[in-house]
């Protein structure tokens, strides 16, 4: 059930970027705050069930991210580039510090102080929603040190939130360290892993207690945001929402334990329809056929879908599956 969901959060996240609104609210940042949950479910999971532990558990967890990470990643990156270079789009302005930033992934979620824009004119880096996977790897390596020194997770989840509700009050970059930076989003991570600790049945105090303590002051804190008025800031309504929502959902369909015919496969085309859509964009906008002119048209919505799950299957097929079998026989 969790792989159906996480394509539709990345399609979230895709009409997202082709000007699709929900009631004047953005869904793919709902999208990319539920994502944040799931992810650290995923490498909870991933630490304390699926990779042996012992000598080398450290170099068996980061392989397994950068296996799952890297290759539909660099599949997207080479074929924008060479739509780049073909078509002369852009035009396309790439210098060496400019490549490093976008294959390195993590300083793209720096790109506020950071030029990793390599499409001229609109500061775009090649896959542009990769920012959030830079917030991703810089989690999955804090999360190693939250899994092995339990108080420092107590400490930092605390301090993640505390520097979210900044945000969210407007003493901090309501965008920045609301909505992208680590600081201010670590939190998630650790809901997420708290819900897998619930549901393996082994959760500690702060586990059972911090996503209903976190639940219960965003709804308190959005309420009052939402009666000064301060509630339309960038994203304030959309993060709320994503955690208001999307923490009950996942531990819904977790405890349902439920698997549905082609989750797997869903879940394999999420990552790369999320990585692939400003490509097809890009492309139909080549075409003749922009995203602005045809803003939240059905008809260009489907069309974008079915190219970047096309896309998507490709690389499934062709890159992702053979490194995943090799990726789960190395485990």
């Amino acid at each position: 059930m969790v792989g159906y969901f996480r394509l539709i959060l990345a399609c979230m996240v895709l009409l997202s970027h082709i000007h699709v609104r929900f009631f004047d609210m953005n869904p793919g940042v709902v999208a990319v705050v539920i994502f944040y949950m799931l992810a650290g479910y995923v490498v909870s999971k991933l630490w304390h069930e699926i990779l042996p532990g012992g000598s080398g558990l450290v170099f068996r967890f980061l392989r397994d991210r950068f296996l799952r990470i890297y290759p539909l990643y660099l599949y997207v990156c080479v074929l924008t580039v060479a739509f780049f270079l073909t078509t002369g789009y852009g035009p396309a302005d790439f210098t060496v510090v400019k490549i490093f930033y976008n294959f390195s992934i993590v300083p793209l979620n720096y790109y506020m102080w950071l030029d990793s824009g390599v499409l001229s004119g609109h500061g775009l880096c090649i896959v542009p929603p990769a920012w959030s996977l830079g917030a991703e790897l810089q989690a999955y390596l804090l999360m190693m040190f939250l899994f092995i020194f339990k108080p420092l997770k107590h400490l930092l989840a605390t301090a993640s939130f505390l520097v979210f509700l900044m945000a969210a009050f407007g003493f901090l970059h309501t965008d920045y360290f609301g909505y992208r930076l680590l600081p201010g989003v670590l939190f998630f991570f650790v809901l997420g892993s708290c819900l897998f600790q619930i549901h393996r049945g082994r959760a500690d105090l702060f586990d059972r207690c911090f996503p209903v303590i976190i639940w219960l002051a965003a709804l308190v804190v959005f309420s009052f945001l939402w009666m000064k008025g301060f509630h339309r800031a960038d994203y304030i309504r959309e993060t709320f929402l994503g955690l208001s929502m999307g923490l009950p959902l996942l531990y819904m369909m977790h405890k349902s334990g439920r698997h549905l015919q082609g989750n797997a496969f869903c879940a394999g085309l999420s990552y790369g329809v999320f990585l692939s859509h400003f490509l097809v964009i890009w492309f139909l906008d080549h075409m003749g056929w922009s995203s602005e002119a045809n803003a939240g048209g059905l008809f260009y919505s489907t069309v974008v879908i079915c190219l970047s799950v096309f896309i998507s299957w490709f690389g499934v097929r062709f890159i992702e599956s053979p490194v995943t079998y090799w990726r789960i026989a190395k485990k």
